[in-house]
């Protein structure tokens, strides 16, 4: 048995030497090549893609806001933008137009450089000369003119003696046109404005030899324009030229002593302007809402609708209620503390000035208050911004907001329904009564004047008279006037609606 272990043995080693040979040597296999990782993104890349990953109402239709955090191709598609901030926010947005300019679906979240600055805008803190405008342009050339929708008190157009209604061709002398207006209305903080009239009759622009001089400052403009009671035929109508929803303490107590003194002059109707109003606060639309009507306290006047991870998370977290806002007899402040008690008219019936303009929270006004009262239209079709935003922060594990940047976002994060569950109004609200202010060009009342176009047909309305469904003064030139640009657009914060009751603080949300 020990010589055939030991002839097994040999034959094993000649057979392993064999297969050894030089002849037969395997060629070596190459080490593989090592794939290189992406590198991290920067922090505020993340905190980009986190946030609408959170928050963004239509982030299932995002496909980048579908992959998953801390893998390759998240990695790389973050890195893609380096410091491109703001693109990387306009990448995840809900659609992008494509080559052929089809519409987005969002028109109206945006990126913030500076949410301080933000901040103030929301409070009504921003530079301004003080007036707001409309811009046209002539029917035979490329020439542009404008007149003053409004004018802020105690601004410096206020104190240049800039009116309602006034009509301006130039700016330091240089006529304006499609080419240069953004650069001359918007590019300097001190101009000289050059003013002219309407020959109504010739149907042309004649500059006049008023030239006023105004300089921006940084302003506080309060969104109570006016405020004053109509007597019409022993009927007590309460006017109110509002032109943002402004969500301060200071400014909702303002608001509600405004109506306590429409309320106690004995308005029994009321008359809404809000053609200049981009929207702002939803607390604020919820009460001003509230001092309308008064006659619904406890109901429905707002539904809040969010993307399912977030519905489902504010639902476990806070309850069903939390989706909900009711009419209120109180005012409170951020911490839920009551101010004051809310100065209701008790109304069945308002009367709404719109124009395009007249967008988000104005528009969560009408589609709230229709299911409890008669909401009367007198203007131009509304915007059709159903969804509110929130201001959405770098926030860090401490609860601070990260002091190394500024930066923040505008996120849509919701839409509205009101108590009937409608939130279809992307088209806007289409008026009872046509109204255009172009038509009145040359003739333009001031705000809360009996005969200002506008008003007159709410008043004619309530003294039982029948004004005319279209009152269309521009067929003198055979075509209508347009609005080429709205100085409203330079707004920080635009066509509106954000929700100032809600934590942005995403840290503690996960899918």
């Amino acid at each position: 048995m020990r010589r055939i272990y030991q002839l097994a043995l040999l034959i094993f080693s000649i057979g392993m030497l064999t297969a050894c040979g030089d002849d037969d040597k395997p060629t070596p296999k190459p080490n593989p090549p090592v794939e290189e990782k992406e590198p991290m993104p920067d922090p505020i890349s993340e905190f980009i893609w986190n946030g609408l990953d959170v928050y963004y109402l239509w982030e299932a239709d995002v496909d980048a806001l579908q992959l998953k955090s801390g893998t390759e191709e998240w990695k790389k598609y973050l890195n893609g933008y380096g410091s491109e901030y703001e693109e990387l926010f306009e990448s995840l947005l809900y659609i992008k137009p494509d080559a052929n300019g089809s519409a987005t679906v969002d028109r109206w979240s945006w990126f913030i450089y500076d949410w301080v600055e933000q901040e103030n805008a929301f409070a009504g803190i921003s530079k301004s000369f003080g007036y707001e405008y409309r811009l046209s342009k002539y029917s035979d050339s490329d020439g542009v003119y404008g007149y003053v929708t409004y004018v802020v008190p105690n601004s410096p157009a206020a104190e240049a003696g800039v009116k309602r209604g006034d009509i301006f061709v130039s700016v330091n002398e240089t006529d304006l046109d499609v080419s240069n207006y953004r650069d001359l209305l918007y590019g300097n903080d001190s101009y000289d404005l050059g003013l002219a009239d309407l020959d109504v009759e010739n149907n042309i622009i004649i500059p006049n030899d008023n030239i006023v001089t105004i300089s921006a400052i940084e302003l506080t403009e309060n969104p109570i324009l006016l405020a004053k009671t109509l007597d019409i035929n022993g009927t007590k109508v309460g006017y109110m030229a509002y032109n943002s929803f402004t969500g301060t303490d200071e400014f909702n107590l303002a608001l509600n002593d405004s109506i306590g003194r429409l309320k106690n002059e004995g308005a029994t109707e009321l008359v809404l302007d809000l053609r200049y109003n981009g929207g702002g606060s939803t607390y604020t639309a919820l009460i001003l809402a509230s001092m309308i009507d008064g006659n619904h306290v406890g109901e429905v006047f707002n539904k809040r609708k969010y993307n399912d991870m977030l519905q489902n998370y504010y639902t476990d977290k806070y309850g069903e209620s939390f989706l909900e806002e009711y009419f209120t007899e109180k005012i409170e402040n951020w911490d839920g503390e009551q101010l004051a008690s809310i100065n209701s008219l008790g109304l069945s019936r308002v009367f709404v000035l719109t124009s395009d303009w007249t967008a988000s929270a104005s528009e969560l006004i009408i589609n709230g208050l229709r299911p409890y009262m008669d909401v009367v239209l007198i203007g131009t079709q509304t915007h059709g911004k159903y969804t509110f935003s929130i201001t959405v922060k770098d926030f860090l594990d401490n609860g601070e907001v990260n002091p190394k940047h500024k930066y923040a976002m505008q996120p849509i994060v919701g839409k509205s329904a009101n108590a009937e569950d409608n939130t279809d109004y992307g088209d806007g609200f289409a008026p009872d009564y046509i109204r255009e202010e172009w038509d009145y060009l040359g003739n333009i009342k001031p705000l809360g004047d009996p005969e200002e176009a506008f008003l007159k047909a709410a008043l004619d309305v309530i003294a039982g008279n029948n004004p005319p469904v279209e009152d269309n003064m521009a067929t003198r030139s055979g075509e209508q006037l347009e609005t080429i640009f709205d100085s409203k657009e330079l707004k920080p914060f635009g066509r509106n609606m954000y929700d100032d009751r809600i934590d942005s603080k995403f840290k503690d949300l996960t899918k």
